[in-house]
Parts: C-alpha cells; sequence; structure tokens
C-alpha cells in the first residue's frame, strides 16, 4: 500500500506553506525514504527551483529507487521585496523547452523522472507539451509525461486520451468533492495513471478547528474556497461527527481522513505533503488501519452534503 502514497515536496520551496522549517521538512523526507516511501512529487515553480534543487540533494543516494515527478508550465518573475513571485502560465515551445532544461539540470537528470504540464491553457497547449515529452521520453531523459489541473472536459477529448495512455493525470480532488465518474471512466479506459492531491481539502479535513484564525497572507490556502467563512462552518459541522467516529478508532482526523481516502480512491496514488518526522508516522498509521464498511459509508453521506 506504501506504492500509493507519492510524498509532496512543495513545503521543500520555503514559501506558500506557511511557516515551515526547511530542515524539519528535509528530515520528515529522509524518514519517509527509511520507511519505505519512495515517490514523491514537486514542481520548478515550487520555491521558484528551490523545491527541485533540495529534493534531488537529498534523494540522490536513492536514486535508482526514487520516483519523482515533476512539473513545467508556469513562468515567474520575482523582485526583491515582494511576497510572492508573479506568475503566468506559459505554454509555448521555446518556454517548456528552456523550463524542462532547467528541471533536469536541477534534478540532475533523475533516473526515474516524470514530467507534467503545470496549468494546462487548452488543448492546444497540451497537445504542444505531450509532443515536446515525447522528444525527452526518447532520449531517454525522462520516464512518463502527463498533465495537471486540466480542464476535465479537456481530458474528455478522445484523442488526447489516447495519447496520454499509459502516462499521468494529476488533479486535486479530496472525499469533500464532487467525484466526476465520466472522467474517471476515460482515464480508467485509457489505462491513464491518475495522482490526487489536496486530499484534506488543504488541510481543513485534518483539522477544520485549527482554522477559527485567519490564514497568513504567505500560506496559499488562504486563497481556496475551502476557506471561505460560509464553507469552513459546514466542514466544521462534518468534522466534529467524524471526530467522534476517530473517538471510537483511537486515531486522529488525519489518519482517519487518509484512511478513509486510500479505501474510497482505490486506483489513484495520493499526493501527502510532509514537514515533520510525525506525519510519516501518521501515513503509515493510515495504512494499517482498518475501517469498518459501515463507517466508511456513512463518512461519506456526510461529506455528500457538503457538495
Amino acid at each position: 500500500m506504501r506504492s500509493k502514497i507519492v510524498i509532496g515536496c512543495d513545503q521543500l520551496g520555503g514559501s506558500d506553506w506557511g511557516n515551515v522549517c526547511i530542515k524539519d521538512s528535509i528530515n520528515a523526507i529522509d524518514y519517509a525514504v527509511c520507511n519505505g516511501f519512495y515517490k514523491f512529487d514537486t514542481s520548478d515553480v515550487y520555491g521558484l527551483g528551490a523545491s527541485e534543487a533540495r529534493l534531488s540533494c537529498l534523494l540522490n543516494k536513492h536514486r535508482s529507487r526514487v520516483f519523482l515527478t515533476s512539473k513545467v508550465g508556469v513562468r515567474w518573475n520575482y523582485n526583491s521585496g515582494e511576497v510572492r513571485a508573479k506568475t503566468q502560465i506559459d505554454n509555448s515551445r521555446k518556454y517548456l523547452i528552456k523550463a524542462i532544461e532547467m528541471s533536469l539540470a536541477r534534478l540532475d537528470k533523475f533516473d526515474n523522472l516524470s514530467l507534467l504540464l503545470h496549468w494546462p491553457k487548452n488543448l492546444e497547449g497540451i497537445n504542444n507539451a505531450i509532443t515536446i515529452f515525447k522528444d525527452y521520453q526518447k532520449k531517454g531523459l525522462i520516464k512518463n509525461f502527463g498533465i495537471c489541473n486540466a480542464e476535465h472536459h479537456i481530458i474528455s477529448n478522445t484523442n488526447l486520451a489516447k495519447s496520454l495512455k499509459n502516462n499521468i493525470f494529476q488533479y486535486r480532488h479530496s472525499i469533500i468533492d464532487h467525484i466526476d465518474k465520466d472522467l474517471i471512466e476515460i482515464l480508467s479506459k485509457n489505462e491513464i495513471k491518475t495522482m490526487a492531491y489536496g486530499i484534506f481539502a488543504q488541510g481543513v479535513l485534518a483539522n477544520s478547528e485549527k482554522f477559527n484564525q485567519e490564514i497568513p497572507e504567505n500560506d496559499r490556502r488562504a486563497r481556496l474556497e475551502y476557506y471561505q467563512v460560509d464553507n469552513l462552518i459546514k466542514i466544521r459541522k462534518i468534522m466534529k461527527i467524524i471526530t467522534e467516529i476517530c473517538f471510537n478508532y483511537q486515531t486522529t482526523q488525519p489518519i482517519f481522513i487518509l484512511s478513509l481516502t486510500l479505501k474510497t480512491f482505490k486506483e489513484n496514488e495520493i499526493i501527502v505533503g510532509i514537514s515533520q518526522k510525525k506525519h510519516v508516522d501518521d501515513l503509515i498509521a493510515a495504512l494499517n488501519l482498518d475501517i469498518k464498511k459501515s463507517d466508511i459509508d456513512y463518512c461519506l453521506s456526510l461529506f455528500k452534503k457538503f457538495y
């Protein structure tokens, strides 16, 4: 079951994760490898290249057995003194080749590397990226390719789905989100591997009561719909019931939600960000947690009320 979990490494970029200690995150990732987790996800835009560079150094001694996914396609411009870099989607051939070369350099041409197009603009941009990715795949520089965060109706394009056969589609999803059954069928039919991120709804399913306070500006979650006041109120009501169920299993909300997600999204690989060793212990506990089917069904019925 460890093979279903992908360790998210946005936090290694040192931004957009709030107040996270880079040293603790590095120790947590090393601890994850020592405990049998060999899949990792990052992007060139996480920390403006810092996440890729740090991850490459950290995993170098394990490179023959580790599988790494990164993403390109978001151009950035950073000026000293600004809180955030200015970013824009760029699917042009010229920029993608430049971005890929930069990622390959930072990642030191990692053995088992897959590259995805991050936030594609349209079908034309995706097809352009796939052509480029295939060239790098033929050269043996990447293992697989795919897309991340594409609109679902774009993925429904028959020719595109065929082009992605045996490759990767990464998207945001949690048990609180509506499941697009048509999309799942298309992905399954074309043997497209799926990777779901944001399984804790960017944190509110891990501990909804924690977010009574204002989210800091350097935490990207402040911009998401889950964190709007009306939605937080609804989620807290659901999570209060979940907490009572957790008590029966003598476990915590994060462990229970992760275990529930793994049992519900059986075809997905699940991306989970970690910033402390404790988070790795939680992953292991979730894998070992045995939840009754009746409780799984009841919890899912609660979340259906949200959407």
